[in-house]
């Protein structure tokens, strides 16, 4: 995918959530672009991005924010259900 991503960020440049997301997927595990790609996901989080919102949440809590990395996770339950979160 990181060989042939530059279509993927052209259409995040454009404002597509979903390919934003997946921008944030390949800069923080691939390329270990942990800012750039925890800035992705945390706009993609705000668009109410439901793979984002439980992404990024779990991360803020693995990095000690349990406030803010809880609240992603409540506002993901109450909008998808608690089905949701447990997937």
């Amino acid at each position: 995918i990181p060989e042939n991503s530059h279509l993927l960020y052209t259409c995040a440049g454009y404002g597509n959530v979903h390919a934003i997301f997946l921008c944030g997927l390949i800069d923080f595990y691939y390329k270990k672009f942990t800012i750039a790609g925890s800035k992705h996901h945390l706009i993609a989080a705000e668009a109410s991005h439901p793979e984002a919102m439980y992404l990024y949440g779990m991360i803020l809590i693995s990095q000690g924010q349990f406030n803010e990395g809880s609240t992603y996770l409540k506002q993901l339950w109450k909008k998808q259900g608690f089905q949701t979160v447990r997937k």
